[in-house]
């Protein structure tokens, strides 16, 4: 062989090698690549406890709602018969049972108010307002008719 030839032994290594050996270290080693992908399973999983936390909101949203329905249909009732009622000891009885479900029924109304209130932010939107008033009207009482 001869001695003026520049020959490279096995064991040195290349230029090539050098640069993929510093760019895994630089990507792969130093964590740009593994907090990029933490970065986006945060995202997804944040993602994903927002939609868990709606539907639950959903859910409480629809129960409250259904049980002020039954509630006005309750407090209509008791109504009907705190007008049709002529003893005394009973229209006191109604009318405070009367009380008690009218309470009840502002108190689920304002459940259900907060509950839309934070179901509109989870959701990037404006509150709707929505309608909650089931009260059935009261029959007309002496009514009758007058010819002229």
């Amino acid at each position: 062989m001869p001695t003026g030839s520049k020959r490279r032994s096995k064991s040195a290594p290349t230029w090539r090698a050098l640069l993929v050996s510093c760019l895994i270290g630089a990507f792969g080693g130093g964590g740009v690549i593994w907090k990029f992908v933490d970065t986006r399973l945060n995202t997804r999983k944040l993602e994903l406890e927002n939609a868990v936390r709606t539907t639950e909101l959903r859910k409480q949203e629809n129960d409250i709602y259904d049980r002020i329905i039954e509630l006005s249909n309750e407090y209509s009732i008791k109504r009907d018969a705190y007008l049709t009622s002529v003893a005394g000891n009973e229209k006191s009885t109604l009318q405070n049972k009367m009380r008690e479900l009218k309470l009840r029924l502002d108190t689920a109304k304002d459940d259900f108010t907060a509950i839309e209130s934070k179901l509109s932010l989870l959701e990037g939107r404006t509150r709707r307002k929505i309608e909650l008033e089931f009260i059935v009207p009261a029959a007309p009482q002496n009514f009758g008719v007058s010819v002229h």
